[in-house]
């Protein structure tokens, strides 16, 4: 699976697109939410981090593979022609 998350700071909002199709549900503005921008914005970015956080004590042991991250200042696309 290709996931591809943008995040546009002019319009306090973000956007998922999965395989190259947009996730409607996870693809919010300030104007779709109808938060005032009191309490909705975008703040400026001091570092990125990939991983897991796990909020409890588990006694099961956890794995996650993260594979071909790119971060650049637009759109990519997924691999084989997926996407944009």
């Amino acid at each position: 699976m290709c996931y591809e998350w943008s995040w546009d700071r002019p319009t306090n909002g973000w956007a998922l697109w999965i395989d190259g199709k947009p996730n409607y549900r996870l693809t919010f503005t300030q104007a779709s939410s109808g938060d005032s921008a009191a309490c909705w914005g975008v703040t400026p970015v001091a570092g990125i981090s990939l991983g897991w956080m796990q909020d409890h004590a588990t006694t099961s042991p956890l794995a996650m593979r993260i594979d071909d991250v790119a971060i650049a200042e637009h759109r990519i696309g997924c691999p084989g022609g997926t996407g944009h």
